[in-house]
């Protein structure tokens, strides 16, 4: 199988973002994991339910569908795991516009975001490639 090593590591790297993303949604949402109220002075929550969820679900869920998809061999399965590297990237950048803490924490998980994004569209674009004008045969007329 080609890619086969990049394969593994995309869907182990999104498993382990799903991971994260849904545990850690839940428990932000669920008041698991309490985080002081202040910290959401200026952004339009009152507390961490929509942003835990919002974690949980956008990131964790379609890191999770990404995972899950890496070995289909069909073009819309390779771009999920690219649209799921973009969500998280911009998931972080989001988060760090509107909290004004822990941005070094954030900056990881945007690395990881787009590590999953970056290896992704290699795959897609090396699997995938638009060939529709380069290996076109053209006759003389």
């Amino acid at each position: 199988m080609e890619h086969r090593i990049a394969r593994i590591v995309l869907m182990v790297l999104e498993f382990l973002v799903a991971l994260g993303a849904i545990s850690g949604g839940i428990a932000l949402a669920t008041d698991i994991i309490r985080f002081p109220r202040e910290w959401l002075q200026g952004t339009p929550f009152s507390d961490y339910t929509i942003p835990g969820a919002g974690l949980a679900i956008l990131v964790g869920g379609s890191a999770l569908c990404a995972a899950l998809s890496v070995f289909i061999r069909r073009k819309w399965a390779t771009f999920l795991p690219v649209m799921a590297g973009f969500l998280m990237a911009a998931y972080e950048v989001v988060h760090v516009e509107l909290f004004d803490h822990l941005p070094w924490f954030y900056a990881g998980f945007f690395l990881l975001g787009l590590a999953a994004f970056s290896l992704a569209t290699y795959l897609w674009l090396a699997e995938y490639p638009d060939r529709s004008s380069s290996t076109r045969q053209h006759s003389p007329l």
